[in-house]
């Protein structure tokens, strides 16, 4: 099963006056980056089983563009699992119930994604950094975690945007 981690791109900052987290939308910077980073990503994967997102509005955001350049327009599953507050074990019992599904997509947040790279990889320290706009792999042979995943990649944005 190959797992990948993809946080959502530049968005407005979280002190903006008057924004509350859950609303808080790319940047036009970061819709720009995000749809060559999504170019990037097609080239390097061609399809996935299953797309999730975390509800809020920045990450959806960056699943449309996601959905919008692979051609997966009404496949996105918009799910509280992926919020930046849950635990990866959540996370784990939702990919194990989806083990028939070889390639996942994840869009989420930080410390979330970053904890999860490190759990499926079999340890519960943070062994990667993504950055906004950035992607991780993590394949694993057993959703269930009775051995550690291998760790693939883990891409820079800026890298994710030079494979456009």
């Amino acid at each position: 099963m190959e797992i990948y981690l993809l946080r959502h791109g530049i968005a407005e900052p979280a002190d903006s006056a008057g924004t509350i987290d859950e609303e808080r939308e790319l940047t036009e910077e970061g819709i720009f980056k995000m749809n060559k980073g999504a170019r990037g990503l097609a080239e390097i994967v061609d399809h996935f089983d299953l797309v999730v997102t975390s509800p809020l509005k920045r990450a959806v955001q960056t699943s449309e563009i996601v959905a919008k350049e692979m051609g997966l327009d009404n496949r996105v599953l918009v799910s509280d699992l992926l919020l930046p507050s849950k635990k990866s074990d959540d996370v784990l019992d939702f990919l194990e119930d989806n083990a028939d599904k070889p390639r996942i997509l994840l869009i989420g947040h930080e410390p979330l994604l970053s904890k999860l790279a490190g759990v499926l990889c079999g340890t519960n320290k943070q062994i990667v950094e993504i950055k906004k706009g950035g992607l991780c792999r993590v394949d694993v042979s057993d959703p269930a975690l009775s051995k550690a995943g291998l760790l693939v990649w883990n891409l820079s944005p800026k890298h994710l945007r030079m494979l456009a």
